[in-house]
């Protein structure tokens, strides 16, 4: 077989515990050369292909609970974002158990190379039982909905069973309609939107 190559992609880019990397939801015509990279230690930057160096988007490390699982875990820019702005961070912050698991939204109003911490608005909030297995990506699916994966909720073994029960939000993938409501909407077609 051949030899695997490697190519670095990013020469000028050297950030470490990163944990998302993607492009703004318009930029699919294959030109767009800017990218956002989310750490978990909680800064967002942004850069170019050709870049010099990234610059920062937003630093919300002093409202997080950064450990081994926990921290900035997602980022999400809204199907509509060239629009209205928004972009939709999921971390951990202190809290009630081992500490929260929250979405947030947050605005930009140049294009995303800043986020307005001022403009944070909560969307959910979710008790983690443990420090560990909290899962927190984000992404928006082809249908517009939100769709957040959160872990069991921690420990060896699941000791809780929250990864085979389906009236716990821990160990599940969720489906929000960001649009749909104050601040979401269960869409009706879930499979377990009645319980």
């Amino acid at each position: 077989s051949a030899p695997i190559t490697l190519v670095r992609v990013f020469p000028n880019i050297d950030i470490e515990a990163g944990v998302v990397l993607t492009q703004r939801p318009d930029s699919n015509d294959g030109n767009d050369t800017r990218w956002w990279l989310a750490t978990q230690n909680g800064q967002v930057y942004t850069f170019t292909e050709s870049a010099p160096e990234p610059t920062l988007v937003i630093d919300i490390a002093d409202i997080l609970v950064i450990d081994g699982e926990a921290g900035l875990l997602g980022l999400a820019f809204h199907p509509q974002f060239a629009s209205n702005g928004y972009v939709f961070l999921s971390y951990t912050t202190p809290g009630p158990g081992a500490f929260t698991s929250r979405i947030a939204r947050y605005t930009s109003d140049d294009g995303g190379l800043t986020l307005d911490r001022a403009s944070e608005q909560v969307i959910f909030d979710l008790r983690q039982p443990y420090t560990n297995h909290n899962g927190g990506d984000i992404h928006f699916g082809p249908d517009g909905m939100l769709y957040i994966g959160f872990g069991d909720g921690g420990s060896a073994e699941d000791p809780q069973g929250h990864g085979q029960n389906t009236d716990t939000l821990l160990g599940a993938m969720l489906r929000i309609d960001i649009d749909g409501g104050t601040p979401y909407a269960i869409p009706a077609d879930n499979p377990f939107a009645a319980g």
